[in-house]
């Protein structure tokens, strides 16, 4: 069977007749002649190791560098601010890396709250708001705008 197989065909039971004469397989056989395989271990070992493999990015070192590389890749997913080329979304990276959420979250508030504070010295507190608040937008990519739009888009479409 292939390592990475959530279901295997045998398990199946009757179904595996189903599923062989849409995907044209044989009796549950894999091109490789593997029994009960979805996929063949042929074909994982083809695909590689993904995102986990040795050289596609920096590899930090270190408690420092981990953490670096873990905000790094969680301000890259939160805003649009630009970061060094070797982060990405890895979820490695991300998944702890979102323990720096409340820190950046406190940094993009800081940054709508200077632009309202500039802004309200000259201008009207409400078109004030409206800046500061277009300036948190345009720093997230509309990130919790984005969001409240889908959980209202869910409300519309379970009526």
């Amino acid at each position: 069977m292939a390592p990475n197989n959530a279901l295997s065909k045998s398990q199946l039971g009757d179904e595996v007749k189903e599923l062989d004469a849409c995907d044209g397989a044989s009796g549950g056989t894999s091109t490789n002649g593997e029994r009960g395989g979805v996929i063949s271990s042929q074909e994982v070992r083809d695909r590689g190791p993904g995102v986990n493999a040795p050289g596609t990015c920096w590899e930090p070192s270190g408690f420092v560098g981990c953490e670096l590389k873990r905000c790094l890749t969680a301000l890259a997913f939160f805003t649009r601010l630009p970061v060094p080329r070797w982060v990405d979304h890895n979820p490695r990276f991300l998944v702890p890396g979102l323990m720096w959420s409340p820190m950046i979250g406190a940094a993009v508030g800081v940054w709508s709250s200077l632009w309202f504070e500039a802004l309200h010295a000259t201008l009207s507190p409400t078109v004030a708001a409206a800046c500061s608040t277009l300036a948190g937008v345009w720093l997230t990519g509309c990130f919790h705008e984005d969001g409240l739009a889908d959980c209202l888009d869910g409300f519309g479409g379970g009526w």
